[in-house]
């Protein structure tokens, strides 16, 4: 009895490498100059609203407008700091040769490459909490809006998060550093533009449903998207429609995480 009990780890036990690995990864990000870039733009933003609401707004769409541009800068820096610090975590380990002595502690490799993806989004989390403060607090609130549609808007942005330090970790295995954030920032701005895109140019051709399938594999960001629904005063999406697009993250979320895992298991380092 002793000796199947000690041949099964312990919840904890597995836990505490991803949670260390997290925590050095959020430590060395914090240090980078990329994150305090940002919030000097999002502090830019956060003088101009105040210096605004010291001057007086008497439009309400100028108000609205003000408060749709801080929301979204904090939407798409948040989401490029996640980006940026999932993308590197490989290639940077590998560049400085830290990830062999990483892996030769009691430390699997699907455990490493869950705690940078958990690292990668609590720190696009904190980066949305601390650049909310200064793009929706200052912004003058002057027309009707759902403060459940704004909740609704934060949770699916942690969603998007996962979706995409999931898919930066897999990338990452395959793509050059640079390469792969330039195409991953095509893919998390652009990709409802590109399906589209590519959907209307194969439409009524022999290739429609080829390319229907194949753009069923892009993720399409703009589901994980409120903040025009919020600043344009609509009301919260339904509660199926809201769970769907949290399936979605959790899928795509999983199917990435997964592949990366595999691909890290049996690649060379």
């Amino acid at each position: 009895m002793s000796t199947d009990s000690a041949a099964i780890p312990a919840p904890e036990s597995s836990l505490r490498p991803v949670a260390l690995v997290a925590r050095a990864v959020v430590l060395e990000t914090v240090r980078r100059r990329e994150f305090y870039v940002l919030a000097i733009f999002m502090g830019i933003f956060l003088a101009g609203a105040l210096i605004a609401e010291i001057v007086g707004i008497e439009n309400p769409a100028t108000g609205t407008f003000i408060l749709d541009l801080g929301l979204s800068l904090c939407v798409v820096f948040s989401q490029l700091v996640t980006l940026l610090t999932a993308a590197r975590q490989i290639p940077d380990e590998l560049e400085a040769r830290t990830l062999h002595p990483l892996l030769a502690k009691p430390v699997s490799r699907g455990q490493c490459l869950m705690g940078k993806w958990l690292a990668s989004v609590f720190v696009g989390v904190f980066a949305l909490g601390v650049m909310l403060l200064m793009g929706w607090v200052p912004a003058p609130k002057m027309e009707r809006y759902y403060d459940l549609t704004l909740l609704q808007a934060l949770v699916l942005q942690v969603a998007a998060f996962c979706v995409i330090a999931a898919l930066a970790l897999l990338s990452s295995l395959f793509i050059p550093k640079m390469l792969n954030m330039v195409l991953l920032a095509i893919i998390v701005f652009k990709s409802s533009t590109i399906i589209g895109f590519l959907q209307a140019r194969a439409a009524g051709t022999a290739l429609e449903d080829v390319v229907r399938w194949l753009t069923g594999y892009i993720p399409d960001f703009s589901h994980f998207n409120l903040v025009q629904a919020y600043t344009g005063g609509v009301e919260p999406v339904g509660f199926e429609t809201f769970t769907l697009r949290l399936a979605y993250a959790a899928v795509l979320s999983t199917i990435y995480l997964a592949a990366a895992v595999w691909v890290f298991n049996r690649r060379t380092v």
